[in-house]
């Protein structure tokens, strides 16, 4: 695979069983820029949404049919933590965002799984980031339609508290847009974009920095990187070195933005890290 990112502008159209491990004191986890390395490997079975929280941990979560837990990993893979979250189900659990509320931050799990694209709505819930020994978070609600009738989607974003949900469709995506607001609403679609490397390329996961004003979004077998402009769309981009994985669908900026990480479904894969150049 070639190493080097390269830039591109795009046209624009418009839980499983595992074993915790707690600790006493609160560790920060920065590893130094270098090269792409393997951290750890994942204890979850079906990782299919993940986040970098408070300290650098990496908060986890399983795909459909598991429980309504979210995991406190280190880098290296231990199991810091589960905590349970309150007032919300676990239809189809797609994805997992960071966004700023009130003086802290919260965490956006994104129930949008819907390969049969028969849901009539999906559902966002959001809370505090919790400690990783706290066993439960009370969860708000918000329950979404689309525009033109059931979608499947496996990514989400948060700028502030503005949803941004990018579908799993063939060779493009469509990028819908919404305020979270406890309750219920309707995506707005505000874009739609062609993947660059081929027709059958499907969006898996995202993530935003709000610095950077920059995205990563991630298919099975690229990373592409987008300027967030002020309006909300999507715009210039540039693909970013990923490894090759068995199903890879997470992406997540550290909080410096100087790394990214990825992992794929299954118990002991790889848990990548990746210079951002």
């Amino acid at each position: 695979m070639d190493k080097r990112a390269k830039w591109m502008v795009l046209g624009v159209a418009g839980a499983g069983a595992v074993t915790l491990a707690f600790v006493v004191a609160r560790k920060r986890y920065a590893p130094d820029l270098g090269p792409a390395r393997i951290e750890g490997h994942v204890p979850l079975d079906e990782t299919s949404g993940m986040v970098v929280g408070n300290d650098g941990i990496l908060w986890m979560h399983n795909d459909s049919g598991a429980d309504a837990i979210l995991y406190a990993v280190s880098p290296a893979g231990e199991v810091l933590g589960a905590v349970e979250v309150i007032g919300a189900g676990s239809r189809d659990w797609e994805d997992l965002a960071r966004g700023r509320c009130g003086r802290g931050n919260c965490l956006y799990v994104a129930d949008i799984g819907d390969n049969a694209r028969r849901r009539d709505r999906v559902t966002i819930y959001r809370l505090t980031e919790p400690d990783v020994r706290d066993g439960q978070v009370q969860a708000e609600r918000m329950d979404l339609v689309y525009p033109d009738g059931p979608v499947n989607a496996e990514a989400l974003f948060v700028d502030d508290s503005t949803l941004h949900l990018l579908t799993k469709e063939s060779g493009t995506t469509r990028h819908m847009r919404a305020e979270f607001q406890p309750g219920e609403g309707v995506w707005e679609h505000i874009q739609t974009i062609d993947l660059p490397a081929s027709r059958s390329e499907l969006v898996t996961g995202a993530d935003f920095h709000s610095r950077l004003r920059r995205v990563l979004v991630r298919t099975y077998g690229h990373v592409y990187e987008y300027h967030l402009r002020r309006d909300g769309l999507l715009g210039e981009s540039r693909e970013l070195p990923v490894e090759e994985e068995r199903q890879g669908e997470t992406i997540a900026y550290s909080h410096r933005g100087d790394r990214y990480w990825h992992v794929s479904e299954g118990e002991g894969s790889p848990i990548w890290s990746h210079p951002r150049r």
